[in-house]
């Protein structure tokens, strides 16, 4: 999905809550039932954007469903804790998925060919993320390593915030 910028119509803005918010909440509804019908502990890991934290300022309405979708993680992990069940959201910075490579074809000066290395060379560990980065965490996140951890948000962003050059 191409998210329009701040003009989003109101069918647009649905559409990206639909998506954003909406899918994962029912989501979520469905995998607690199951666990607690198993009887079994688990974990909920929501990706997430740093733009829940605020976002760009032609990003709103995307903003506004990821931090709904925060909201949501932390809720959740406050009120299925005593079933075994945690949540954790991945504040998720730009990474090279294959929806960024089509968007990026389009927007991008550089285009498809180039914009990945103009990315990767403007970032200060030397690149930005990539879909095996996210997968790893994701699987810290839902492995009993992380047992202790439950209602956080991993800012995986390489630009540190509250701290700027």
């Amino acid at each position: 999905m191409v998210y329009p910028r701040n003009n989003a119509t109101a069918a647009q803005f649905d559409a990206i809550f639909a998506l954003n918010a909406r899918a994962p909440f029912l989501l979520m509804q469905g995998c607690c039932a199951l666990m607690e019908a198993a009887g079994t502990r688990g974990s909920v890991v929501n990706i997430g954007s740093v733009h829940a934290h605020g976002g760009m300022e032609k990003l709103a309405a995307y903003a506004a469903a990821k931090g709904a979708l925060l909201t949501m993680t932390r809720n959740l992990a406050f009120a299925k804790r005593r079933h075994g069940i945690r949540a954790n959201y991945i504040a998720l910075g730009w990474t090279a998925t294959p929806a960024e490579h089509a968007c990026m074809a389009q927007e991008h000066p550089l285009g498809a060919e180039g914009w990945l290395q103009v990315a990767d060379a403007s970032h200060p560990l030397g690149r930005i993320y990539r879909p095996s980065d996210v997968a790893s965490l994701v699987t810290f996140l839902m492995s009993d390593d992380a047992q202790m951890l439950t209602a956080d948000c991993i800012d995986l962003h390489e630009k540190f915030f509250g701290t700027w050059e």
